[in-house]
């Protein structure tokens, strides 16, 4: 329980991070003023945007928000796992784009697919994932260190499969929250505007099978992480 009231204040109390976290060599502030901001999204069906038209992905309509010439791409799939976009991952090659391109932010978010799978298989405790995202975020730091990374909490899913088991999502949660350390990483919670633990289901904001967000909650996925970016190049 304790555990528990100690995430939900952190959750309740920080949508980003201190300039301090971010690193010093980091260029988002300076894309973003110069126009020259781009940022990559990599992760699963959350992520991708599942069953959401392309027009009204988060992603699109992020770009739709952005400063005039910035540019934001989707390398995020459907059902992928952290390890598919590690070395010899069949998603690998998005890794592989970014580190050509290094864009200046990048959006990481495999929350509740390494919690699914958890429930069936060895290899995907929370412990295990937060080293399968520092892999992700060093080997793309190995190529563009100025990268600032962005680490993304899904809205709270309701399915039973993730709301019992071995772990919770707030274990999940909780590694995500020390990757964002580890890393000096930005934090972007979309549970505080789409889906929040002990909330009723809501067929407005997440779809029927009880995970992915509906296209009415793409805006507020979007307005979350333009404010997020936004805000903390305005206080610079």
């Amino acid at each position: 329980m304790k555990l528990i009231v100690t995430l939900v204040a952190i959750l309740l109390l920080v949508t980003g991070t201190t300039s301090a976290a971010i690193p010093q060599n980091s260029r988002i502030c300076t894309d973003w003023h110069a126009h020259t901001f781009t940022a990559e999204s990599l992760g699963d069906s959350v992520a991708e945007g599942y069953n959401i038209p392309a027009n009204e992905k988060w992603t699109a309509k992020l770009q739709a928000e952005l400063p005039s010439g910035s540019a934001v791409w989707n390398g995020a799939v459907g059902g992928s796992l952290i390890e598919h976009y590690m070395p010899g991952g069949a998603y690998y090659f998005h890794v592989q784009f970014v580190k050509q391109v290094k864009p200046t932010v990048v959006f990481l978010n495999w929350r509740l697919n390494e919690q699914a799978m958890a429930t069936e298989f060895t290899g995907y405790t929370p412990t295990n994932t937060q080293a399968k995202y520092m892999s992700v975020i060093n080997d793309i730091k190995s190529a563009s260190p100025n990268t600032t990374f962005v680490i993304v909490v899904s809205p709270w899913a309701h399915s039973p499969q993730l709301t019992s088991g071995t772990y919770s999502q707030w274990d999940y949660i909780f590694a995500l929250w020390q990757v964002k350390e580890q890393a000096g990483a930005l934090w972007l919670d979309w549970m505080r505007y789409v889906s929040k633990p002990g909330e009723a289901y809501n067929p407005d904001w997440i779809m029927p099978d009880l995970v992915h967000p509906t296209v009415k909650a793409q805006r507020p996925m979007a307005a979350a992480a333009f404010g997020l970016l936004d805000g903390y190049c305005q206080s610079t």
